[in-house]
């Protein structure tokens, strides 16, 4: 049993958070796009910046070069190929994020990250952050 006041706190917080209910799904789904279209990404950083033109992008790099069972993930080298010309002539800096726990890239191995980079690219660190 909630004593004093307590009991309408909680259904003033309950309030206040269900109109937060799906928030976070609706968010991530705008942000966080599975089929890359050029022209979807277009719309959606006009959506949400107001110009077709954004200063980086992050891209999933759960796998290096070699696909772990599942085939949703772009392997980070296909990546790199699709992005090569806007990472060249510096239109959006690309930076890999979301790196499977067995991934290459996060093992001991410098060599393949200084690859990554000296295409262009950027790697996530734990604790970035990246300010909008």
């Amino acid at each position: 049993m909630l004593k004093g006041g307590a009991s309408s706190q909680v259904l003033e917080y309950e309030s206040r958070f269900e109109s937060l209910r799906g928030l976070f799904g609706r968010l991530l789904s705008d942000f966080m796009v599975m089929d890359f279209s050029f022209e979807k990404a277009f719309e959606t950083a006009e959506r949400f910046f107001g110009e077709g033109k954004v200063g980086f992008a992050g891209v999933d790099g759960t796998f290096y070069s070699e696909r772990k069972g599942s085939k949703i993930h772009p392997l980070i080298t296909e990546s790199m190929s699709f992005f090569k010309e806007i990472v060249e002539t510096k239109k959006t800096e690309i930076i890999f994020i979301h790196f499977n726990h067995s991934s290459r890239l996060l093992s001991g191995d410098k060599s393949i990250r200084n690859t990554i980079e000296a295409k262009g690219f950027y790697v996530a660190d734990d604790g970035d952050e990246l300010w909008l």
